[in-house]
């Protein structure tokens, strides 16, 4: 059994492991963030599971998934 509180990935993963999974998932996504007209919030466009993985990426603060 292997359990890992998302909240201390940053933590458990060595930096050089965070970069190979962020590019993993960057250089596999057709996923994009892009601005609701409406009312002007960044939102992510695709499917349910690539913008799962880009609001994963974002939310422990990765490097922009445009960058990698």
């Amino acid at each position: 059994d292997f359990a890992i509180d998302l909240s201390n990935l940053n933590k458990t993963l060595t930096p050089q492991l965070v970069e190979v999974f962020n590019a993993a998932i960057a250089i596999n996504l057709t996923a994009f963030e892009d601005v609701d007209p409406e009312n002007g919030v960044a939102v992510f466009i695709g499917s349910k599971t690539e913008t799962a993985l880009l609001k994963f990426v974002k939310e422990l603060s990765w490097v922009n998934y445009k960058v990698t």
